[in-house]
């Protein structure tokens, strides 16, 4: 799981970088990695080849993520 935190009191993009927090995820030209993202409080499901990932979260407010990454 993921947590994003913001601490501001206006909205903030928050952005983390998946292959900080998966080990072995990093760069490989030979594999596509496909993140399937959830928020746990929204259910709200989105996949991404990038492993970078942004969301707007609201002031003094937290979104938690779920992370599942796949290699084909």
């Amino acid at each position: 799981a993921v947590a994003l935190f913001n601490r501001s009191p206006s909205a903030q993009p928050i952005s983390v970088d998946f292959t900080q927090y998966l080990p072995g995820r990093e760069a490989d030209s030979t594999t596509t990695t496909t993140y399937t993202i959830k928020d746990v409080w929204t259910g709200t499901v989105s996949n991404s080849t990038s492993s970078v990932f942004t969301s707007t979260v609201g002031a003094h407010d937290t979104v938690l993520l779920t992370v599942t990454a796949t290699e084909s």
